[in-house]
């Protein structure tokens, strides 16, 4: 049976406003945790023809039956490569579930990362007109093995046949994404955390009522 959040198309406003291209995301209502797939931009996230950087350094042909994607939960099959990634999230962390991958590439745009076991930890500059404003992001590993590179702002681990990547963010401080991370995420599992979104969404989307 469907329910409220079934029925949000977050592939509606991929042209925007000025023909600006929005991307599908899944979050939270008022969320700072966001996940996107990143694509060759071609002005519209429906009409691109690539999908980059999952699972390794690689490209794989976008194939739009083969995603299943909510505004709480996303899912897609990378033929090209025999990955499937999936995403969810809460409010200040991020979950993706890689299932075939030998290798997962982090980029960090204007970041630098120190690797600890299966931790990382990335400091972010954000770009802020007056003051110096850092975004501090807590990585945990489950499923992946010893980094094969780490170059400037990129770095890749080698995966299991099953891996976990779970990211807390915050703009104060490490520790601050570490609770985060112990109070929305500590002992939960994907398909928990996908369930508890989807509730948040129903929650709100119950909130307006059309007669």
């Amino acid at each position: 049976m469907k329910q409220l959040a079934d029925y949000v198309n977050p592939y509606i406003g991929t042209i925007s406003h000025m023909l600006t291209s929005t991307k599908p995301e899944v979050m939270l209502p008022y969320g700072m945790a966001r996940s996107t797939p990143i694509v060759r931009d071609c002005g519209d996230y429906y009409c691109n023809d690539r999908i980059l950087g999952k699972g390794g350094d690689f490209s794989n042909r976008v194939d739009h039956s083969r995603e299943d994607f909510r505004c709480y939960r996303m899912e897609e099959t990378l033929e090209e490569y025999g990955i499937t990634a999936a995403s969810t999230v809460t409010e200040h962390v991020y979950l993706h579930r890689f299932a075939g991958a030998d290798a997962l590439r982090f980029r960090f745009p204007n970041g630098e990362a120190r690797v600890s076991g299966q931790e990382i930890r990335v400091r972010i500059k954000m770009e802020h007109p007056k003051y110096e404003v850092n975004q501090y992001v807590l990585i945990a590993l489950t499923g992946c093995g010893e980094v094969l590179r780490a170059e400037g702002e990129e770095l890749v681990v080698r995966a299991s046949e099953n891996a976990e990547v779970r990211g807390a963010v915050s703009f104060i401080s490490f520790d601050k994404a570490a609770e985060s991370m112990a109070l929305e995420a500590e002992g939960k599992s994907f398909d928990d955390v996908s369930a508890a979104a989807k509730e948040i969404w129903n929650e709100q989307l119950g909130k307006a009522k059309v007669e």
